[in-house]
Formats: C-alpha cells, structure tokens, sequence
C-alpha cells in the first residue's frame, strides 16, 4: 500500500465513510470499509497516473521534431546563441 502515503487521510474517510452509508450502515465491518476506500482511491491514483503518461507520451509523438541548422553555443553573457560562421 504504497499509494496510500500519497492519498489524504481525510479523503480515505470520506470514502470508507461513502461506502458504509451504501451499505446500510453495518456494524463491526470499519476495516473493511476502509480497506476498500484505500483500495479505490488507489486504482483511482494508478489510473489517473496512466492516463497522463498516455497523454504525455501522445502528445510527444505529435510533436514535430525540428532540425538545428546550426550548432547552439553559450555566449559570455550565459545566454544562448548561434554559433559563428566562420
């Protein structure tokens, strides 16, 4: 439960607390709902990770990648420039 470091205590709660309520409320089962909300919002987590990945590396692809005619150099003032034709 790695993820679970990441995802805020009190959005765990609100889960667990969300699933318990869709239940009716049993007794003696906070665990388990609390392991089922860790375990959502970490398939949530993962999810939202991928998707981004996903669009990130789509995004990369359609990029065009654009050829440097000249070779860049840094100029005294820590800038970069064109190297000089000589």
């Amino acid at each position: 439960m790695v993820l679970e470091q990441l995802i805020p205590e009190e959005q765990i709660k609100s889960r667990s607390f969300a699933l318990w309520n869709t239940a009716g409320r049993p007794d003696d089962r906070s665990e388990e709902f609390w392991f089922r909300a860790v375990a959502e919002l970490e398939n949530e987590l993962e999810h939202s990770w991928l998707v981004a990945l996903e669009e990130r590396e789509n995004l990369e692809l359609a990029m065009p990648k654009l050829p440097i005619s000249k070779p860049l150099q840094r100029c005294e003032a820590g800038k970069l420039g064109l190297k000089q034709a000589a």
